[in-house]
């Protein structure tokens, strides 16, 4: 097939570049057929009006790892 290990080598990265994006794709495709939840909701529920929260579910330093 490739003689040249250059040439095998750069096969190889694109190889497992383009499994990935096989992988991604029917991940993607699979994800794309799950039903979502949907929920009536109204302007007026207190639950939903004030989301301020006096201590933060996520800290600061934490979004910073998340980005």
């Amino acid at each position: 097939m490739l003689k040249d290990p250059v040439k095998r080598r750069i096969a190889l990265s694109y190889g497992f570049d383009w499994l990935l994006v096989i992988i991604m794709t029917v991940v993607f495709f699979a994800i794309d057929k799950v039903t979502p939840f949907h929920r009536q909701f109204s302007i007026n529920d207190k639950t939903i009006m004030f989301p301020y929260a006096e201590h933060e579910r996520v800290p600061v330093w934490l979004l910073l790892v998340y980005a």
